[in-house]
C-alpha cells in the first residue's frame, strides 16, 4: 500500500528538493570564487550550510495522558515500512492495555534498524529490537509494582532512545517523537517539556470516551507554551465515530484555552482518527479499513503545515547563513584588491599595524578563557550552597507539609486488623514523604530566576561574567574590523571601503557557528553571552531536576525498599501495642528518618556532588564551544593576513590581475544576494499564502 507515502512524505520530499536545488544554483558560486583565491574558510562554511540544510529533519511529537493511543497512533503512520518477526507483529512501538511508553523515544529514517538508548549521564548503549520492544515500558520487569522504573533496572538510567528505521515516511527528513503519558511520571515528564521546545509541531491525542479533563486541559496550555504548533487528535475507542456531537464536545471543553495567551498555536481543526483500525488496515492490506480511519487525510494535514509553516523558517535560516558568508567573502575580497593596488611599502606597514591587533585581540582571548574558568568555580559553589539551602528549607517545612497528607488506611482502623493496618500506613507515609521531596527539589531545579530556586542562585554569577566577557567580545570586535578598516586605508580610490562583519558572520564564515557550537553558541554569537548564561542555567536547572527525581536520591525515590526497611525496624513494635497513637508513631518516625535522609543529602551524601558536577559539565561544554568559536575566527584571521603579505610581495602584473579578480568576485557576490533575496522573499510568501 503505497498511499501511505505518497501523502506525507511525498508533500515534504517536493518540497524540499526544490527549495534545495535552488539554494545550490544560488551558492555555488561562493564556493567557486572562494576556490579562486584559496579561501579555504568559505569553502567549507558553504559546504557546511548546504550540509546542514539536506539534514535538516522535521520533528513532530505525539503527546497526551497515558493510555490515549499515542503509541498505537504512531504504530499506525509506521506501518507501512515492511517490518518482519516481532516487529510486524507488536508493531514499531511497544503497546500495552496498561500505561506503556516509558521513555521519550525518538524516531528517524536509517538505512538498517537500529535502536540506541541515551543514558542521563551521556553514554550511549544499543538495544536489540526485540529487548526494546519488551523491556522499554512502564508496566515490565523493570518498572515497581505502582509503575514507576525500578532503581537498578536497566531503564532506569535511560533518558530518551533514538530509533533509525527504513520507513519510507522517514526518508524525507522527517522525525517523530512518542512521548511519555504527561501525568505518569514527573521525572519523564520533565523530559518529555525540554523535548518540546524542539519541536515543529504536536499532535495532542485524546481519547474519545475521555476527552479534555481539567489535567488534560492543563496539559493542553503547557505544550502550546512549548512548541510552535498544536493538532488536537481525538483516537475513537470502543466503536465511537467521528460525529457533530464528539466535535462539539471537546470544542465546548477547549472553549475556555481559546483565550491563552499561546492559544492562536492550536489547530482550529480537531481531527478523528481510528488509531487501532489504521494499523490493522495497514498490517492487512486493507485500503478501505484505513481510508476509513481518518489518518491519510491526517497525514496530508501535517504536510502541508510542515511544508507552509515549518519549512520557510528552515529556509530563512539557511538564507540568512548564506548572507553572513557572503559578507565574510566580500570583506576579504576587499582586503585583497586594496592590497594588489596599493604600495607595498604601505600595505607592510599596515600589515604590521594588524599583527599588533591580533595580539591585543590574543590577550583578551585569553581573559575570556579566565572569566569562564572562574564562571564555572563560581557557580558550582553557588550551586552547592542553593542546594544546602534549599535542604534546609525542607527540613523546616516538612513537618507542616507531610501533616496535611492524610494516610487512608487509618481511616476506619479499629475494625482491621493491626498488622495490616500498619503496613498500609508505612507506606502511605513512606510514599507522602517521598512525594514532598520530590515536588521540593523538582521547584527547586524548574523555578524560574523570578523565583527562590537554582536559577535565581545562579543568575548574580552568570550576570557578572555576562558583563565581563561583553567587554571582551566588544574588543575582539572593534579590534578586528579594525584592520579591516586600516587595509582599506592604504587604497583611498578603493570602491565600496570596508564593509562591517559581524562576529557572528565570522563565526559563520569559519565553517562553525550554529552548524558547530549548536544551541548554546547560536545563543552566544547572536545575543551575546547573556543568551550562553540563559541557556546554560536552563539547560543545568533542567538536568539537576531530572537527576533529583529520577536517579541522585536514589535513597529516597527509589528507596521505598530503603526506605521501607527503616521503617519496618523502626515500627516494629507498633502492631503489638495495638492502634492507639499509630498514626502519630507512625509520623513521628517517618518524619525522624526522613529528617536525616535530609541532613545526608545536603552535608553527606553523593546527590550534592553530582549536582555540582553536572553544573560544570554544562558550563564547561558551553566554554569549550565559545573558545572553539573564538579560536577558529582568530585563525582564519592569521591566515587571511599571511596570504596578503604572500599577494603584496608578488610582481605588479599579478597584483592588478588579483585586483581585477576580486572585483570580478565581488560581483558575484551581489548576484548571489540577488538571488538569495529572491528565495527569501518566495520563503516568506509561502506561509502568507497558507494563512490566508
Amino acid at each position: 500500500m503505497n498511499s501511505h507515502d505518497t501523502s506525507l512524505n511525498d508533500i515534504i520530499k517536493a518540497a524540499r528538493t526544490k527549495f534545495e536545488r535552488r539554494f545550490e544554483e544560488a551558492t555555488k558560486p561562493l564556493q567557486e570564487v572562494s576556490s579562486e583565491f584559496s579561501l579555504g574558510h568559505i569553502n567549507r562554511s558553504s559546504q557546511a550550510l548546504r550540509a546542514r540544510l539536506t539534514a535538516e529533519n522535521f520533528r513532530l511529537m505525539v503527546v497526551g495522558r497515558f493510555k490515549v493511543g499515542k503509541s498505537t497512533f504512531l504504530n499506525a503512520l509506521l506501518s507501512s515500512t515492511g517490518a518482519t518477526g516481532a516487529v510486524k507483529n507488536k508493531g514499531l512501538l511497544p503497546v500495552d492495555t496498561l500505561p506503556c511508553t516509558a521513555v521519550l523515544t525518538k524516531i528517524s529514517y536509517s538505512a538498517e534498524p537500529v535502536v540506541v538508548a541515551r543514558h542521563f549521564d551521556g553514554r550511549e548503549e544499543p538495544w536489540t529490537f526485540d529487548d526494546y520492544l519488551d523491556q522499554a515500558r512502564i508496566y515490565s520487569e523493570t518498572a515497581s509494582p505502582d509503575g514507576t522504573i525500578k532503581e537498578g533496572s536497566r531503564l532506569a538510567t535511560v533518558k530518551s532512545f533514538e530509533i533509525g528505521l527504513p520507513v519510507g515516511l522517514l526518508r524525507s527528513g522527517l522525525e517523530l517523537v512518542d512521548s511519555p503519558g504527561l501525568s505518569e511520571d514527573p521525572a519523564r515528564t520533565e523530559i518529555t517539556r525540554d523535548a518540546l521546545s524542539e519541536t515543529d509541531a504536536g499532535l495532542f491525542v485524546f481519547r474519545s470516551d475521555m476527552m479534555a479533563g481539567l489535567d488534560e486541559q492543563a496539559a493542553l496550555i503547557e505544550v502550546l507554551d512549548k512548541t510552535g504548533h498544536v493538532f488536537p487528535v481525538v483516537n475513537l475507542f470502543h466503536g465511537d465515530e467521528a460525529s457533530t456531537r464528539l466535535r462539539n464536545a471537546l470544542n465546548g471543553r477547549l472553549a475556555g484555552l481559546r483565550n491563552e495567551p499561546a492559544a492562536e498555536k492550536l489547530d482550529p481543526e480537531i481531527a478523528f482518527i481510528n488509531a487501532a483500525d489504521a494499523f490493522e488496515g495497514y498490517a492487512r492490506g486493507d485500503a478501505e479499513r484505513v481510508a476509513s480511519s481518518g489518518i491519510v487525510a491526517m497525514e496530508q494535514r501535517l504536510g502541508r503545515f510542515l511544508v507552509e509553516s515549518a519549512y520557510p523558517s528552515k529556509q530563512r535560516a539557511a538564507i540568512d547563513g548564506a548572507k553572513a558568508i557572503c559578507r565574510v567573502l566580500d570583506d576579504d575580497l576587499t582586503k585583497i584588491f586594496n592590497v594588489a593596488s596599493a604600495d607595498s611599502a604601505s600595505v607592510t606597514a599596515v600589515l604590521d599595524q594588524c599583527d599588533s591587533d591580533m595580539r591585543e585581540i590574543k590577550e583578551r582571548r585569553d581573559r575570556v578563557q579566565d572569566i569562564l574558568d572562574r564562571m564555572i568555580d563560581r557557580a558550582v559553589s553557588d550551586t552547592r550552597s542553593s542546594y544546602q539551602a534549599m535542604c534546609r528549607e525542607l527540613d523546616l517545612s516538612l513537618p507542616g507539609r507531610f501533616a496535611e497528607r492524610p494516610l487512608p488506611s487509618l481511616s476506619g482502623a479499629a475494625n482491621k486488623a493491626a498488622a495490616l493496618v500498619t503496613q498500609r500506613a508505612q507506606k502511605e507515609a513512606r510514599e507522602a514523604v517521598n512525594a514532598i521531596i520530590n515536588e521540593q527539589l523538582t521547584r527547586w531545579g524548574s523555578a524560574p530566576p523570578t523565583e527562590s530556586g537554582l536559577q535565581r542562585d545562579l543568575m548574580p554569577g552568570l550576570e557578572g561574567a555576562r558583563r565581563e566577557l561583553d567587554r571582551e567580545y566588544s574588543g575582539i570586535t572593534e579590534r578586528l574590523n579594525s584592520m579591516s578598516l586600516e587595509i582599506a586605508r592604504v587604497n583611498p580610490d578603493a570602491v565600496g571601503g570596508a564593509p562591517a562583519v559581524s562576529l557572528q558572520d565570522r563565526l559563520v564564515s569559519a565553517g562553525l557557528g550554529v552548524v558547530a557550537l549548536g544551541p548554546l553558541g547560536a545563543v552566544f554569537a547572536v545575543t551575546g553571552i547573556r543568551g550562553v548564561a540563559g541557556a546554560a542555567i536552563a539547560l543545568t536547572a533542567t538536568k539537576a531536576a531530572l537527576l533529583v527525581a529520577a536517579s541522585t536520591f536514589g535513597i529516597v525515590l527509589a528507596g521505598p525498599a530503603v526506605l521501607a526497611i527503616g521503617l519496618t525496624a523502626l515500627f516494629g513494635g507498633a502492631a503489638a501495642g495495638g492502634l492507639y497513637r499509630l498514626e502519630q508513631r507512625i509520623r513521628e518516625k517517618a518524619l525522624e528518618g526522613a529528617r536525616r535522609m535530609i541532613h545526608d543529602m545536603a552535608f553527606e551524601g553523593k546527590a550534592i556532588e553530582e549536582i555540582t558536577q553536572s553544573i560544570a559539565v554544562s558550563l564547561r561544554q558551553t566554554k569549550e564551544a565559545v573558545m572553539t568559536g573564538l579560536d577558529a575566527v582568530l585563525d582564519e584571521q592569521e591566515k587571511s593576513l599571511e596570504n596578503l603579505r604572500i599577494m603584496n610581495r608578488g610582481t605588479l602584473d599579478a597584483k592588478e590581475l588579483l585586483a581585477a579578480n576580486a572585483v570580478a568576485g565581488r560581483r558575484r557576490i551581489e548576484e548571489v544576494l540577488a538571488m538569495l533575496t529572491a528565495l527569501e522573499i518566495e520563503a516568506k510568501r509561502v506561509p502568507a499564502m497558507a494563512a490566508a
